[in-house]
């Protein structure tokens, strides 16, 4: 079964477009694993095909995710927390790309 979304947004880059992302939220281990699915939906950024602009999409993903982890664990700098992890690769999360939406 598939998680529900936690959000569904709609992003607003004219004159490339709009894109829909959907935040999803799933317990793992002690936290929550956050995954974010976006795909461009209105305007002329449609036409350029999925695998060309799929690469730029997980790029700037991966960072929101990134900040949006230091807000939640109280930091804003990677390096700053008092988390055994602080820094390190596993605190700075991860982006997967699902073109499917799944």
């Amino acid at each position: 079964m598939r998680p529900r979304p936690a959000a569904d947004l709609q992003a607003k880059g004219w004159p490339a477009g709009e894109a829909t992302i959907e935040l999803r939220l799933e317990p793992k281990g002690s936290g929550t694993l956050l995954t974010m699915v976006e795909d461009v939906t209105r305007g002329p950024s449609r036409f350029v095909p999925s695998f060309v602009r799929q690469p730029a999409i997980a790029f700037r993903n991966a960072e929101t995710v990134r900040r949006l982890g230091y807000l939640a664990e109280g930091r804003s700098d990677p390096a700053a927390g008092s988390r055994p992890d602080a820094g390190s690769k596993q605190s700075r999360g991860e982006s997967r790309i699902h073109p499917d939406g799944s």
